[in-house]
């Protein structure tokens, strides 16, 4: 099951006891924050989940999937997510 913007409001709602609007509200501020932090270079560190980090990933090759022609890629700025080992061990179980 994937949990969405809204489904995840609504959990928020319960636990906090806040209006759905409200909820909403704070997940664009979390997602804003993480999102300026991890540009600026900053970790995200969540304790029991894992770390928020940025990546610079190298120029590559690859082939065109519709003309299959070799192509250079050029480097890219992405966002990554490592999980904890705990966190790792946890899924592992289920």
């Amino acid at each position: 099951m994937t949990l969405n913007k809204y489904q995840l409001a609504l959990k928020i709602r319960e636990k906090v006891h806040c209006r759905t609007i409200d909820a909403r509200g704070i997940i664009d501020i979390f997602s804003e924050i993480i999102l300026e932090e991890v540009l600026q270079g900053n970790k995200i560190n969540f304790g029991k989940l894992g770390v928020f980090s940025l990546i610079e990933k190298k120029a590559r090759r690859g082939i065109h999937p519709q003309t299959l022609e070799m192509m250079e890629y050029g480097p890219k700025t992405s966002i990554k997510f490592s999980t904890y080992p705990r966190l790792k061990k946890e899924l592992s179980k289920k």
